[in-house]
């Protein structure tokens, strides 16, 4: 399916939701083909911006991201609030297991091994 006929069916279909008298218009050949600019101002044909030009740099994966955060004690405050782990009895070991729960057994084995207060 090429990009005309996906951008058309999705016109059509939004023009069809936006009229309350459920009208069969279709939109013009020019209004397939129209160029949008998107948030840089620069024209665009529907492609993400990431492929719009040649060579530019695309975002880093979510994982490369997060690795270099931790790797700088960027996320320490937030992904736990280390004062709150330490005054709980908390440590590094503790984090991932005590965060994840795989089911009620874990909760139980968790309620066990640290002093802990739920509220629902």
């Amino acid at each position: 399916m090429t990009d005309r006929k996906r951008c058309g069916a999705g016109a059509l279909r939004f023009l069809r939701r936006a009229c309350p008298r459920r009208c069969r218009i279709k939109p013009s050949a020019s209004q397939l083909t129209k160029r949008t600019p998107n948030v840089n101002g620069r024209e665009r044909d529907g492609r993400p911006p990431s492929v719009d030009e040649e060579g530019e740099e695309e975002l880093p994966p979510v994982q490369a991201v997060l690795t270099e955060l931790r790797d700088g004690d960027a996320l320490d405050e937030f992904v736990a609030c280390m004062t709150c782990a330490e005054g709980r009895g908390i440590t590094e070991a503790d984090l991932a297991p005590w965060a994840t729960f795989g089911g009620a057994g874990d909760l139980a084995r968790q309620a066990a091994a640290h002093d802990t207060t739920m509220t629902f």
